[in-house]
């Protein structure tokens, strides 16, 4: 993931992930449903998505693209993400 600065053409790197066997490309910025990325309306962070244990899961980072959490976790897959409640947390 990365964060360009449209006035200064400066680009840096936000997130990395790798696998030897998939990549997952992103294909628009609003599919909550099927979109790897949504960023929090607060523009505090962000949620992400992710096979990195082998099931899709939703992990949670700040703007900056410090790691702070994972929303979900076990053995299944996360098929669909209608957004998150902020004021709640959840």
């Amino acid at each position: 993931l990365l964060y360009g600065d449209p006035a200064t053409l400066a680009v840096r790197t936000i997130l990395r992930e790798q696998t030897p066997a998939w990549f997952e490309v992103e294909t628009g910025f609003t599919d909550l449903t099927g979109g790897t990325l949504t960023f929090l309306d607060s523009g505090q962070g962000f949620v992400w998505t992710s096979e990195r244990d082998g099931y899709r899961h939703l992990y949670l980072y700040r703007a900056d693209g410090t790691f702070v959490r994972p929303l979900t976790r076990g053995p299944w897959d996360v098929t669909g993400f209608l957004g998150a409640d902020e004021r709640a947390g959840t």
